[in-house]
C-alpha cells in the first residue's frame, strides 16, 4: 500500500488486498493422491504462487487442486472438499481484512453468512458503534476511493476479540487451513483522502493499533493449528520484522512493481528493490513463509515477469516463500515467469551492475539499475527463446531466468 500511484482505480466490491481478494495460488511439487482419488502432478516449479480476484477471475485459473495455497473469499468454502480431495497437502486460505467492515455485505439489516472482512457491519453498527472509527469531525471514516468500505479501530480490545472469535469460528466450520489479513497498515494515509482519524492522528498512533491487533489475534489462531498471513506492504523492515514474529509469515503486494501500473511502468529499483529483498530474506530467516505478487494489466508483459521471477529467486531459500504473476479476468499462468531451474547452488552475487545467483539446472540475472548492464555468463545457458548464449544485456529493470545449456 505504500505510495501506490494506482491507488483510488476501481476495484470490484468483493477486493481489498490492495491487489485481491483473491485467490493464492502457491506451487507445490509432484503429489501422491490419496487412496481413491487421483494423484495430482504438477510440472511446474515450487516457489510459484497466483493472487486471483474473486468471482469470474477464480474460475480463469485453471488447475487449482496442483498448487500448495489456494487463498479464497469465504463463499468459496464450498471448493475446499474437492480441492483436498485431489491435493491432500494443499493449504486453503480464506481472506478477511483487519481494518473495515464492509456496508455493502448486508441484505435487509442483517450481515451476510459469509463476510470478507471479520466483523459484520450490521453488528456492528447495532451493537458497537464504537468500533467505527471516526474523523476530527466526528464522522465515520469510509475509506477514500472504496466506498462502503468503514474504518474499524483495529486497537480497540473488544473488535480485535471480536474478530479473533468470528474468523477462528468460521476456520473450523468451513474446514480452512488459515487466513490471509488484509490491510495490515502502517500509514493510514493511503484511504483517508484529507480527512484524519481522530483516536489515531499519527502513523505511529495507527501503526501500534495495528500491532496491537496482531499481537492478540495472530499467537492465538497459530496455537489453534492455522496459518497466519497478513498483507503489510507499506511498513520499514523493522516493523516488518516485529510484527510476523506473531503470525506466520507476510505477504508484499508490490514485488519489483507496482501493481495495478501499466505494463512497462512502475518498477522498483535501487534502494527500494533491496528493502523488498530485506523483507524476504529476514521472513526467510525466521523460519517464515514471504509471499511475493507482481501484477500488470497484460498477459504480454514478459518483462515484468521476468524481472519479478528473477529478482524473487535471487533471495529465495528453497523452502515455501511464493512468487505470484497477477492479471485481472485471465490464466496467470505463462513460462515466462514459471521456468524450473531447480533448487539455489549459490548465494547471489553482484556481477557487472546486475545481481546473479546459479542455480542447480540454470542461472538467473536481474538488473535493479536504471542503466543497461551486459553480463559475460562464463558458459552457454539458454535464454526463454531457446537459443544459446554466453552473455546478456538487461536493460534497466529487467531480469532472465537461464536454463543450463545441454553438453554440445
Amino acid at each position: 500500500m505504500a505510495a501506490d500511484p494506482t491507488r483510488g482505480v476501481a476495484r470490484t466490491r468483493s477486493t481489498r488486498l490492495l491487489i485481491w481478494p483473491v485467490t493464492i495460488l502457491v506451487l507445490a511439487g509432484t503429489l501422491v493422491g490419496a487412496a481413491g482419488t487421483s494423484a495430482v502432478t504438477n510440472p511446474n516449479p515450487a516457489a510459484t504462487a497466483v493472487f486471483r480476484l474473486s468471482g469470474g477471475d477464480v474460475a480463469a485459473a485453471r488447475g487449482l487442486a496442483r498448487y500448495g495455497y489456494v487463498v479464497l473469499n469465504a463463499w468459496n468454502a464450498d471448493r475446499i472438499p474437492r480441492l483436498k480431495k485431489r491435493n491432500p497437502g494443499i493449504q486453503v486460505l480464506v481472506y478477511k481484512d483487519m481494518a473495515s467492515t464492509r456496508g455493502y455485505a448486508v441484505r435487509g439489516r442483517i450481515d451476510d453468512p459469509l463476510l470478507p472482512t471479520g466483523v459484520g457491519f450490521a453488528y456492528a453498527d447495532s451493537r458497537h458503534p464504537e468500533w467505527f472509527l471516526e474523523d476530527t469531525a466526528g464522522k465515520r471514516v469510509e475509506w477514500s476511493g472504496y466506498s462502503s468500505h468503514w474504518w474499524m479501530d483495529v486497537g480497540d480490545s473488544g473488535y480485535q476479540q471480536a474478530w479473533l472469535d468470528n474468523v477462528a469460528a468460521e476456520l473450523r466450520a468451513k474446514g480452512w487451513d488459515g487466513v490471509a489479513i488484509d490491510n495490515a497498515m502502517a500509514d493510514p494515509s493511503h484511504y483517508l483522502g484529507e480527512r484524519t482519524l481522530a483516536r489515531y492522528p499519527t502513523r505511529s498512533d495507527y501503526q501500534a493499533a495495528t500491532r496491537s491487533f496482531l499481537a492478540r489475534v495472530g499467537p492465538s489462531l497459530v496455537a489453534r493449528g492455522f496459518l497466519v498471513l497478513p498483507n503489510i506492504s507499506d511498513a520499514d523492515p523493522d516493523t516488518w520484522n516485529d510484527w510476523i514474529q506473531f503470525t506466520s509469515g507476510g505477504i508484499l503486494e508490490h514485488w519489483t512493481k507496482w501493481s495495478g501500473a501499466a505494463a512497462g511502468s512502475g518498477y522498483i529499483d535501487g534502494a527500494s528493490w533491496l528493502r523488498h529483498a530485506r523483507l524476504m530474506t529476514d521472513t526467510q530467516a525466521q523460519g517464515k513463509v514471504f509471499l511475493a505478487n507482481t501484477g500488470s494489466t497484460s498477459m504480454a508483459d514478459t518483462r515484468t515477469m521476468r524481472y519479478a521471477r528473477a529478482s524473487f529467486l535471487l533471495w529465495w531459500n528453497g523452502g515455501p516463500s511464493a512468487l505470484s504473476f497477477s492479471v485481472a479476468a485471465a490464466d496467470p499462468w505463462s513460462p515466462e515467469w514459471t521456468t524450473d531451474v531447480g533448487v539455489p547452488a549459490a548465494p547471489a552475487y553482484e556481477v557487472g551492475g546486475a545481481w546473479r545467483r546459479d542455480y542447480s539446472a540454470g542461472t538467473v540475472l536481474a538488473n535493479p539499475r536504471t542503466i543497461t548492464v551486459t553480463v559475460d555468463l562464463g558458459a552457454a545457458y539458454l535464454t526463454p527463446d531457446g537459443a544459446s548464449s554466453t552473455q546478456v544485456t538487461l536493460e534497466p529493470t529487467s531480469g532472465l531466468v537461464l536454463r543450463t545449456a545441454p553438453p554440445g
